[in-house]
């Protein structure tokens, strides 16, 4: 709707009517030139532009695009009026605005109008530096369809959504500010994708349903076919890198979809407009400017450059860069990276940034794939951003490069084939490592390239000037020049202080001119502290602004005119350390009630001193409370403190950090410690370390205030706890330490020897062990210190002399204690107790987990039922440990759970535990990216908790080179793990660290080095009892030197043992077949080359398989089986790339090569001896015989390309029944989804997996999984939608969603019904599931549905319909088999049998419904209130089972009484009934049942008691009166 104004705004323009209003761009105004009487339109600013900018800047930038050729509204006048600041611009007949031409318009005309808009734009983008904000006012359609744009003035880079969108959507979706360069218009890209959709559809994207979600056009628009949804949403993608890399491709796009194939546009044209943008008199730094401006000059002409510009952060050394360089954007490019603290980290940006130019522009893009799959060994992250490109084949570049020379011909090839100069800005160069010094000198010495380097850094170090040639220093601007402007504008500049100054340099970039308008935009916003801007200068939000003290000086005047009352609530809020309580502070201000406090409180926030949020207060900055704190006289203070101290206690606060600052600041020293003391404590039970420590430390500091009181030794050793809890080990030494040297205690001293052994310190263990050991031979220590003492002392022995004995003393102390141990101890020191001896037994040769690990589970059962968490994270650990042997998969998932729930308490040190295994599971399971990962985890979290290296982390970090071939860095780590060793003197690992040196050199081949190192391995291996190890070591020593003899004449035997880790098995027949192969003994080495491929295919060790395959290989080549040989090294081949193992995959295709060549001799031998025998039998034949022959051998050449193919499709049939395997291994329905899930994410690039089976008409089961099988929130409508809509059409659907892309697919029973539902997520809308993903998933569908229809037959068959509970059979049989592992592992077993009282009288007055959801209800219940390793069955009718395993009689007990008391707090609507129970209790330890049945009819003894003797209770048999109870 237009208004009609006629209204004169100057001597020279009026208004006729307003076409469109903005507030974020200002109002756009139709009218007439009064001189020329001809038609003009007009753009009112927006008045924070207009404060921003100044007028002056206005009338630069307006006039900035008004060069010939350019696709821009003429700009007849800028002018002042009615103080608004105007632009006026020329009116061309029949000219439309873009939505008023395109209204009722074919899609077609829309798309050419578009089309047209995005050429002007890049017209733009080739000729200027242009960017910014498109709205739909703003362009401007001729009749004939051609379109000329207004130009656009604004304070920062903007987007059409920022204008109209709502306002909290700028946060959840906001463009990033991108470099003005003609490679990257990612912003205007987004821009022109909201006015894409605004012009189809009607409607702005993400604002309709108030929710953020991104529907693609076609939901308001059915006329948009899909490929057109996908370019819109694809120029909306909130991750920038996924989005169109420049305005060429959505021209391309548009131009296809037009069914045209016109070229894309010129950009070879003259940059105009960024020679305005950045003027010396606008910065006043013109020699600086010139400077630069050289620097760039020199670049134009192809020399090589590099300049280092220093200064401190805020003084424009960014800026000038940055728009210096933007006149000389079309002759040199510029790639910028900030530098991370990582080794070649700015090396490999750099990398990154090369790849998204490779695939911008087409001729590079030949080189960026082939360097894709060059670099993805090299660079992780290569690998993974461009993982859908890897291929088998590797490239055409020379084989056994090293990864400093591959990534040196990268950088030349790219460069010399881009053709035009390049500037890489390196910001935060201090950072740069002397890796990429040194790489970085190297290119730059290139004399073939046109290079040049500026690095930005706060100060010049002297490493750097190796690099940059020439030094630039930018000094900050002059203070006397902005005190003059703070002068001329508030009239004095007695108030300005020096912080201000260096805010105002700070958010001036380097501009003086910017510098006067921030001071006036300051003046002039009186609401700056409570309002957000959406212009750079303002952060994001209130509580993250620091004001500076120049503007506070204004603020503070108002104090003045306060009224006494509103000055003392101000003094009462300073008071407060943390936020502000409104009911205590209105009671310490004599207030009655906290409502008569508001109006106060609001007086202040419209002062400006004080800003609400969510009915939160809080001053506006940390300098005016302090200020106004300082005003209140120190006598007056302390009571203060007080009165407010006991008002927030008469208020029910329980921030007692809070309550206690306020005593101490009123020297009420002892209530101030024991609210410390009472605040650390509630810290501690909630898991929050570090708050708790804190407030602990400060109970122990106030003492020193009390000098007739004495601090507790308990509080200095319950911060030490607490300071191990959060890995801070150096810190609870100290603290250890100087208790034990004031006090002496055996006790002490103890707890100091364990922190020791945490912190791997066996040097400072030494001296403290034999007193401790005559210490615990007496009465003087108590039973716990005497067990934590055995700890330390036997983990000292063990790592000092390898001696097993004390950990063996242990478990036979245990067998002979055990039980009183149980009944004596605190829970959690004997689960502490049962935990640490597990893991030492597992460190004794010839204890296998299985016979050691009832320990583990008793402790887990003890930490479980107690909700023991920080117990827990060591005992999965040890969990995962002791899987590892045997089924890896199930132990990665334990050390996930540990080091997930390490994290949520905080406790730094077992997280990085968790991590370290991690890193060698990952190894095993052959995922390198995973197991990279976690190596850098581990890294970062043992810099938290260490003081130095972690040995156990260098330990995985060496395996982990060595399994991939990179011994240069093995032999690295090897030398920090020796240094390391040697200061902690842990010769244990001093040991393994000479063992890795040995296995190193015999990789390398080194055999006169291996002969000088060899003694000294027997030694070892000897003394330590390194059994496997030595055996290995031998055979891998025996290899080198060539005697397959011997490895053959161990092994064969050695091979045959069952009762060793899986990975020694599996080592020893790698071993054998490469002895085998060597020694021509090829059926041997056949037999024991499939036999490593079984074991590894059962027991999961996928990381072996690739060198499996290999030793196959090479053996069917050697007995000339050149299929099966292509075969297993093609599967070799792509194993090897997914551990990143580059020396191996060209070996790997010269053999196959080879192999081809191979079987063509072999054809073309048989065809020369045909030809013979056919020459001598019928000489005439000769020549018939010779065309023949030449046919039969272009024939047998065709013959092996086609196995070649044949071999590529076997290969992927062969993953196909290798994951059928796995998803036959389980028969459950949650394990075979599981199993099914990580096939598909093994051979598939995804991010979650969603499946629903349909187990019954009205029962389903829901998983939802990630990469690691880790559940994840199901909560997604648009993946709930997918499943329903794949079941009831029973086809494939995909789909693109707000923020994921969906494929969907259903499973089949044998009668063609969907029986489940698969629905996999990509978390990036532009990259959707290839051709070659959805046939392999379908046919993998297809393949396991049998398996997936059998377990749904088998769960629908041991599970009750009703309540999803076990059936009777088939929890009777898992009692049987929990039975026997109580007998056999001598743990703990109990029963619960329970019975729902007056159950039946639900049934009669309610009706049978309401009884079937009363006992569905109390399924639920009771599956929710034990563990998940328990067992819960459905016995019959209303009575129900549970099955404890690892759980003794007490615990029992406390389990039961804990399902009773959530049994009777189920909420029945309407309170018509309460449900309760009886409950019986039977236990292994405690009732000595001879069977498994036994066990069951005692608990249903004590349930029958419970029944009949008052109901609603728990009852134990073994606490039955026997005598006079009869069944």
């Amino acid at each position: 709707m237009t208004e009609t104004l006629q209204t004169k705004v100057d001597d020279r323009f009026a208004i006729v009517e307003q076409i469109g209003a903005s507030s974020y761009f200002g109002d756009h105004l139709a009218g007439w030139d009064q001189k020329t009487n001809e038609k003009v339109r007009l753009v009112r600013l927006a008045p924070h532009v207009v404060s921003f900018l100044g007028h002056d800047q206005i009338a630069l930038r307006a006039r900035l695009f008004q060069e010939a050729g350019l696709p821009m509204a003429r700009v007849l006048d800028v002018f002042s009026a009615e103080g608004a600041s105007y632009v006026a611009y020329d009116w061309q007949a029949g000219e439309e605005s873009l939505l008023q031409y395109t209204e009722g318009k074919p899609l077609t005309a829309v798309l050419e109008v578009l089309k047209e808009l995005c050429d002007a734009i890049a017209q733009l983008h080739g000729r200027t530096m242009w960017h910014g904000g498109i709205a739909p006012d703003y362009v401007l359609v001729q009749p004939d369809g051609s379109v000329r744009l207004l130009t656009m003035l604004t304070d920062a880079p903007l987007s059409l959504y920022n204008a109209c969108g709502a306002d909290d959507a700028l946060q959840y979706f906001a463009p990033e500010t991108m470099t003005m360069s003609p490679l990257d218009a990612r912003t205007d890209i987004y821009n022109l994708g909201v006015l894409f959709y605004l012009v189809l559809t009607g409607h702005f994207p993400f604002s309709e349903d108030g929710d953020g979600t991104l529907h693609p056009p076609s939901r308001y628009n059915e006329h948009i076919p899909p490929h057109l949804d996908r370019l819109v949403l694809k120029m909306i993608n909130r991750k920038p890198s996924k989005r169109f890399q420049w305005i060429g491709q959505i021209i391309d796009e548009l131009t296809r979809t037009l069914g045209r194939h016109d070229g894309i546009c010129n950009a070879d044209m003259q940059t105009y407009g960024s020679q305005y943008l950045f003027s010396a008199e606008f910065t006043g730094r013109e020699q600086e400017v010139e400077t630069l401006s050289n620097f760039y000059e020199r670049m134009m002409q192809g020399t090589r450059n590099s300049m280092l510009i220093t200064g401190q952060t805020g003084v424009g050394r960014k800026r000038l860069i940055y728009e210096v360089s933007g006149r000389y954007m079309h002759n040199v490019s510029v790639i910028s990276a900030t530098v991370r603290e990582t080794p070649f980290g700015a090396v490999e940006l750099l990398v990154m940034k090369l790849f998204l130019l490779c695939f911008a522009v087409p001729k590079l893009e030949r080189l960026g794939r082939m360097y894709v799959n060059l670099l993805g060994s090299v660079l992780p992250r290569v690998a993974f951003e461009y993982r859908d490109m890897l291929t088998a084949e590797v490239g055409e570049q020379p084989k056994h490069q090293e990864p400093e020379n591959l990534l040196f011909d990268f950088f030349s090839e790219i460069l010399e084939t881009y053709g035009e100069p390049m500037v890489f800005e390196l910001y935060d160069a201090h950072l740069l490592d002397a890796e990429s010094l040194q790489f970085f000198k190297k290119l730059l010495g290139q004399e073939t390239l046109s290079l040049g380097f500026v690095g930005v850094t706060e100060t010049p170090a002297p490493a750097l000037m190796s690099l940059f040639q020439a030094h630039l220093h930018l000094e900050p601007l002059p203070l006397e020049m902005m005190r003059e402007a703070v002068r001329s504008r508030f009239g004095s500049a007695d108030f300005l202080s020096d912080e201000f100054i260096q805010w105002l340099n700070y958010h001036g970039r380097g501009s003086l001119e910017q510098v006067f308008q921030l001071i006036d935009y300051l003046a002039d916003t009186k609401q700056l502290y409570q309002e957000r801007y959406v212009w750079h200068m303002v952060p994001e939000s209130v509580e993250k602004f620091e004001i500076p003290q120049g503007m506070e000086s204004l603020i503070l005047f108002r104090l003045q005119s306060l009224t006494p009352q509103a000055k003392e609530v101000c003094q009462v809020l300073s008071l407060f350390k943390g936020s502000m309580i409104v009911e205590a502070a209105a009671k310490a201000c004599g207030f009655e009630k906290a409502q008569d406090l508001l109006p106060v409180l609001r007086l202040l926030e419209e002062q400006g001193l004080v800003w609400q949020m969510h009915n939160l207060y809080g001053f506006t900055s940390n300098n005016i409370k302090d200020h106004i704190f300082q005003t209140i006289p120190e006598e007056m203070r302390s009571q203060m403190h007080r009165t407010l101290a006991a008002c927030l206690l008469d208020v029910g606060s329980t921030s007692y950090m809070e309550v206690a600052y306020h005593f101490e600041a009123g020297h009420e020293w002892e209530r101030a410690i024991y609210l410390n003391i009472i605040g650390g404590r509630r810290w501690y039970r909630r898991g929050l370390f570090a708050e708790g420590e804190a407030q602990i430390k400060k109970a122990i500091e106030l003492y020193a205030h009390l000098p007739k009181r004495k601090c507790p030794n308990s509080l200095y050793t319950f911060r030490a706890r607490m300071l191990r809890l959060l890995g801070l080990l150096d810190d609870a030494t100290s603290v250890m330490t100087d208790l034990y040297e004031r006090t002496g205690s055996v006790h002490v001293l103890i707890s100091l020897m364990l922190v020791y052994v945490n912190m791997g310190n066996f040097q400072a263990l030494k001296p403290h062990v034999a007193y401790v050991e005559e210490q615990i031979q007496t009465d003087n220590v108590s039973e716990q210190d005497k067990l934590y003492a055995m700890v330390a002392i036997a983990m000292y022995y063990l790592e000092a002399d390898g001696d097993y004995e004390h950990i063996r003393a242990m478990e036979r102390y245990q067998k002979e204690h055990g039980q009183r141990l149980r009944e004596t101890l605190k829970g959690r020191h004997y689960v502490s107790w049962l935990y640490n001896l597990q893991v030492l037994l597992m460190s004794v040769p010839g204890v296998s987990f299985e016979d050691s690990s009832h320990y583990l589970h008793e402790a887990a059962s003890l930490a479980e039922h107690a909700n023991n968490r920080q117990a827990l994270i060591g005992i999965y650990n040890c969990m995962a440990i002791g899987f590892q042997k045997t089924d890896p998969l199930r132990a990665k998932d334990y050390y996930l759970q540990s080091a997930n729930l390490a994290a949520d308490l905080g406790n730094r040190m077992k997280e990085a535990i968790a991590y370290i295994n991690l890193v060698e599971i990952y190894r095993l399971l052959g995922d390198m990216y995973h197991a990279q990962r976690y190596i850098e985890k581990a890294r970062e979290t043992c810099q938290a908790v260490f003081a130095g290296e972690d040995t156990s982390l260098l330990c995985h970090e060496i395996e982990h080179f060595l399994f991939i071939e990179e011994f240069e860095k093995a032999e690295r780590v090897i030398d920090t793990l020796i240094k390391t060793a040697k200061k902690q003197g842990r010769k244990l690992m001093r040991d393994h660290a000479f063992l890795y040196r040995f296995r190193t050199s015999v990789a390398l081949g080194k055999l006169k080095k291996c002969e000088r190192m060899w003694p000294v391995v027997e030694q070892i291996c000897t003394s330590r009892d390194f059994v496997e190890e030595h055996q290995l070591l031998r055979g891998r020593y025996n290899l080198i030197k060539g005697q397959y003899e011997d490895i053959i004449a161990e092994f064969s035997q050695l091979v045959g043992e069952q009762d060793v880790p899986t990975e020694i098995r599996i080592k020893r027949y790698l071993l054998l077949a490469m002895a085998c192969q060597e020694a021509g003994r090829n059926e041997e080495g056949l037999q024991a080359a499939q036999a490593v491929q079984q074991l590894i295919h059962n027991t999961g060790y996928i990381g072996y398989l690739s060198t499996a395959h290999y030793c196959l290989g090479r053996l069917y080549q050697q007995t000339r089986q050149f299929v099966e040989a292509n075969l297993n090294y093609k599967r070799a081949l792509i194993g090897y790339r997914k551990l990143n193992q580059q020396a191996r995959l060209g070996q790997i295709d010269k053999l196959m090569r080879q192999t081809n060549q191979e079987l063509v001799g072999q054809a073309n031998q048989v065809i020369e001896e045909m030809q013979e025998v056919v020459t001598q039998a019928a000489p005439r034949l000769v020549h018939k015989v010779e065309a023949n022959g030449s046919k039969l051998r272009t024939w047998s050449s065709k013959m092996v390309e086609e196995r070649q193919e044949l071999i590529d499709t076997l290969t992927d049939n062969e993953i196909l029944l290798d994951a059928i395997r796995r998803v036959s291994s389980s028969i459950m329905v949650k394990t075979v989804c599981e199993n099914l899930a990580a096939v598909i994410f093994e051979n598939l690039l995804f991010d979650n997996i969603h499946l629903m089976v349909q187990l019954a008409p009205e029962r389903v089961e829901l998983i939802h999984l990630n990469e690691q099988l880790q559940a994840v929130p199901s909560a997604n409508l648009e993946v709930d939608e997918m499943i329903a809509s794949v079941a009831e059409q029973e086809k494939p659907l995909e789909c693109e969603g707000r923020s994921s892309y969906l494929y969907g697919l259903p499973v089949y029973s044998h009668d063609q019904q969907v029986i489940a539902v698969m629905v996999l997520e990509k978390l990036s809308l532009q990259t959707p599931f290839s051709l070659r993903d959805k046939r392999f998933i379908n046919s993998f569908a297809q393949l396991v549905s049998s398996n997936v229809e059998n377990a749904i037959m088998y769960e629908v068959m041991i599970t009750d319909n009703l309540t999803g509970l076990y059936q009777r059979n088939y929890f009777m049989k898992r009692l049987t088999e929990e039975f026997s592992k109580v007998k056999r592992y001598g743990i703990d077993l109990s029963f619960l049998m329970i019975d729902l009282d007056n159950f039946s009288s639900i049934n009669n007055r309610f009706g049978h419904n309401e009884g079937d959801r009363a006992l569905r209800t109390v399924a639920k219940t009771l599956q929710r209130s034990v563990r998940n390793v328990d067992i819960v069955g459905r016995f019959g009718g209303e009575e129900l089972i549970v099955i404890l395993p690892n759980t003794n009689g007490t615990a029992a007990r406390i389990v039961a009484e804990r399902v009773l008391n959530n049994l009777r707090n189920i909420p029945i609507e309407g309170d018509r009934y309460q449900l309760t129970a009886s409950i019986g209790v039977s236990s292994f330890d405690m009732d000595q049942p001879v069977d498994a049945t036994d066990l069951f009819d005692k608990a249903d003894q004590a349930e029958t008691f419970a029944k009949r003797f008052g109901k609603n209770r728990v009852v134990c048999y073994w606490e039955l009166p026997h005598d006079d109870f009869e069944i």
